[in-house]
């Protein structure tokens, strides 16, 4: 995708980024906000060890090809990042699960309020700390309970 490969050019903040793009190749994934939701659309998919298909592809789905310097399954990548977004998941503890609940699951914020009992803003402001702190190429060095607790929102989308 050009728009991220020359936001990553041009070491743009991800801040600036004007949105979440349809499509990503494996090689294009930075772990910035909107890649992160994307990977948690389709975690599913990833969890068969398939890359999700580019929506403006014909329909044709190649298993991949192989290059000389590369040695390894055609599922290997998609697996990967599934357990990478998985992990990252699993530190965030409850809040992670009430992420994993509104991005994979695609269940409402106001369905997960009356859940939780809770209110719509109370579940947004948790799921986007959990995205605030799953997000980025390096995992982060402190656990999430401390990043709660110093989290600013005014990087929030």
């Amino acid at each position: 995708m050009i728009q991220c490969q020359e936001c990553r050019k041009e070491r743009k903040s991800w801040k600036e980024c004007l949105g979440m793009l349809p499509w990503y190749e494996p090689s294009d994934i930075r772990f910035c906000p909107n890649q992160m939701t994307w990977l948690m659309e389709k975690l599913y998919i990833l969890g068969e060890g398939q890359w999700p298909t580019e929506p403006n592809n014909s329909g044709y789905t190649e298993m991949g090809h192989r290059t000389p310097s590369y040695r390894g399954a055609y599922f290997e990548t998609p697996i990967g990042y599934h357990a990478e977004v998985t992990w990252r998941l699993e530190q965030c503890g409850k809040d992670g699960v009430l992420a994993y609940q509104h991005y994979v699951e695609s269940i409402d914020e106001l369905i997960l309020a009356d859940l939780k009992n809770s209110t719509p803003g109370k579940i947004r402001r948790r799921c986007r700390r959990v995205l605030a702190y799953i997000s980025g190429f390096n995992r982060k060095d402190r656990m999430y309970d401390e990043f709660r607790r110093s989290y600013s929102p005014k990087y929030q989308r």
